[in-house]
């Protein structure tokens, strides 16, 4: 590795960290965090794999995730693709026991059925995408809001449900969160759809598209058309401008629609149906991560059932 390629490395490890302090809130000094990962051993963690393991601390998954990541270059050998395997797991668990609890599969089985069938020329172009989108603001915006949403959710034990007064307030927190997210997010659905579709999206600029378009765009399609159908567009221009409000008279959700306005039951459906949609747009550069790993080390047939089946 030259001298320049060295310090690059370095200042790509360097700014992963600070974005990761930034997403996490965590009052770590930068310093100390990158001494830390700097000596953690990802050769002795691939060796010792079990599932009786205790599961690994934040910063012991920031490193594990780096250091395979870094592993990859300038050479993807098999080792590093079964550590990018390997990290991914826990991430793809949380999110398709989500999507499953909320009784949701169906919505999501055509987008992942798709991507499986995928082959590794493909996914080399949406991984290619992948990177250039984690450098984006926009990632480290929907990354953010993604680990607000869930904090949010740990409070209600990782669901959501309307009792009174103060869940239907909360409900409305969770289903703007759940539009910043998907504001952000829905580039990852629009360069996946390009591949699904047999183009290519590496000159695209779907960051600078509007919510709207790339939504009509998705809803013409029959793969990601259910998707886009898990917002409810009233709700969603309601929210975006502010005229979403609790009636704690009725005991309803008003808007500024004369005509719209929604019971509790209705609205926690609506709130039910969109978080498992955030976290899945937040979570699909992951996804698409470790399909590309699998294909690419030989282990695709075994992947391929870790995703819903």
């Amino acid at each position: 590795m030259d001298e320049q390629t060295f310090e690059d490395h370095l200042a790509l490890r360097e700014q992963i960290v600070k974005d990761w302090l930034r997403v996490t809130k965590r009052d770590l000094d930068v310093e100390e965090v990158l001494d830390y990962i700097e000596a953690y051993d990802l050769e002795a963690e691939l060796l010792d794999v079990s599932l009786d393991d205790d599961p690994m601390s934040e910063l012991e998954s920031l490193a594990f995730h780096i250091k395979s990541r870094e592993m990859r270059h300038p050479d993807d050998t098999q080792m590093s693709l079964l550590a990018t395997v390997m990290a991914s797991r826990p991430t793809l668990n949380i999110l398709f026991r989500d999507i499953k609890r909320y009784g949701e599969s169906e919505r999501y089985r055509p987008c992942i059925d798709a991507l499986n069938v995928l082959d590794l020329d493909q996914l080399d172009i949406l991984v290619e995408v992948i990177d250039e989108y984690w450098r984006t603001r926009e990632f480290l915006s929907v990354a953010q809001n993604h680990v607000t949403l869930t904090n949010e959710l740990l409070e209600g034990n990782g669901t959501f449900s309307i009792e009174d007064l103060s869940d239907a307030e909360r409900g409305v927190s969770i289903y703007k969160k759940c539009m910043d997210i998907c504001d952000g997010g829905f580039s990852s659905l629009k360069n996946l759809e390009y591949v699904v579709e047999g183009n290519d999206p590496r000159e695209k600029d779907f960051i600078s598209m509007g919510f709207s378009v790339k939504r009509g765009s998705l809803e013409d399609d029959e793969v990601f058309d259910p998707l886009v159908d898990a917002i409810d567009t009233d709700l969603r221009n309601a929210i975006s401008h502010g005229d979403l409000w609790v009636d704690n008279v009725e005991n309803t959700i008003e808007t500024n629609n004369p005509d719209k306005s929604y019971s509790f039951a209705e609205f926690e459906k609506e709130v039910t149906i969109v978080i498992p949609l955030a976290r899945f747009v937040a979570t699909l550069p992951t996804v698409i991560r470790a399909r590309w790993a699998a294909e690419k080390s030989g282990f695709s047939q075994y992947a391929r059932g870790e995703f819903i089946s």
